[in-house]
């Protein structure tokens, strides 16, 4: 994690997010364009760019985590603070999927970095959104957008709606199971661990995968600690 942020602060001065407007210069090819910019995303991914960082968020988030302990350092009741707002590496997942709308890989694992590694929750959420609109039965992206505004985002019912839509069109009967349990805390850490998981065996990308697995490393400590 720690290379990650230091090639993100090392990046910030040369890396400048895309505009749609690309678009217009793209001659035919906007597919090969889109490629190449989710071949630049996937070398910097969460990158967030100081412009779009959060100022207050060092201090909001030591605030919280003064008085939480177990379950509740990860699912407070409020809405998770989000360290980055709408930063590069969401501007760049816009105009990729933009010039490719089916870009299915993009949406799933792009998604899944802003969520995780950029911690930008509000980039993260119209991504996902954007995804199963474009791909309405494809079980995966519904259970990752139901799981980010479950637990990422404390969306609850919105959430949950996506989840059980997951589980309706063919998603495997364990996930069936974790879906009837997310209106427990306890529910809502399985569930994290189960998309972390798929996260996890789906990626290539080394500082990407090192992060999922921190996060992966805290919520299997929070679920072992519950029992």
């Amino acid at each position: 994690m720690g290379q990650l942020a230091a090639r993100s602060r090392a990046a910030d001065e040369v890396l400048y997010a895309p505009s749609r407007n690309l678009a217009e210069y793209t001659f035919g090819y906007r597919e090969f364009v889109a490629d190449t910019l989710w071949l630049k995303l996937v070398q910097h991914f969460g990158h967030c760019g100081s412009a779009y960082l959060n100022p207050n968020y060092k201090k909001l988030i030591k605030k919280k985590e003064s008085g939480l302990n177990t379950l509740d350092r990860l699912f407070e009741e409020e809405k998770i603070i989000s360290r980055c707002h709408l930063g590069w590496s969401y501007q760049t997942l816009d105009v990729l999927t933009y010039l490719a709308p089916k870009f299915r890989a993009a949406y799933f694992h792009g998604g899944m970095a802003l969520s995780v590694v950029a911690d930008d929750m509000s980039g993260a959420t119209e991504k996902l959104r954007k995804a199963v609109i474009q791909y309405p039965n494809d079980w995966r992206l519904l259970y990752l957008t139901g799981y980010h505004l479950l637990v990422e985002e404390r969306k609850m019912k919105e959430g949950a709606r996506y989840l059980k839509k997951a589980v309706e069109i063919g998603a495997p009967k364990f996930l069936a199971a974790i879906v009837a349990r997310i209106q427990t805390k306890f529910g809502q850490a399985v569930l994290a661990k189960s998309v972390l998981e798929t996260a996890i065996r789906s990626t290539s990308n080394p500082a990407f995968k090192q992060r999922l697995k921190d996060r992966l490393k805290e919520v299997n400590k929070i679920i072992s600690n519950q029992k």
